[in-house]
């Protein structure tokens, strides 16, 4: 389990392989971003995140989802603020897909000060 603030998880993934990783977000930070960067020359990850499903693993079961591959979007940063409609303060489940094997970075951190705006994620999310 993570927290925000903690080191960066990192691994390689094959095409076809699946990880989950929780965090936790504490109750004193309303808004938190979780990023998800490629670190290899190729590849294309896709992030579910959820609150409610502990394997977050399609559209069905998440609440937010982005993609990075190496054509385009090498590093997506979700924003989960307070003020969305599916936050809540807890543990929140990621799933990592692999669809062209790659290596990654997947970090937590507090979100800065800023006024949030509507879709507050960056990529391709759902909310």
């Amino acid at each position: 389990m993570a927290t925000p603030g903690g080191p960066p998880l990192t691994g390689s993934m094959r095409r076809g392989e699946y990880r989950n990783f929780t965090f936790r977000f504490p109750s004193h930070r309303p808004r938190v971003t979780i990023t998800l960067t490629l670190t290899s020359p190729t590849g294309a990850l896709c992030l579910f995140a959820s609150n409610t499903s502990e394997r977050p693993h399609s559209a069905a079961t998440c609440q937010w989802a982005v993609l990075v591959n190496h054509t385009s979007t090498r590093q997506s940063t979700l924003t989960i603020c307070t003020q969305e409609f599916h936050f809540i303060r807890g543990m929140y489940h990621v799933g990592l897909y692999c669809f062209n094997p790659g290596s990654f970075s997947l970090t937590c951190a507090e979100a800065p000060n800023v006024a949030p705006r509507a879709g507050s994620a960056s990529g391709s999310a759902r909310s």
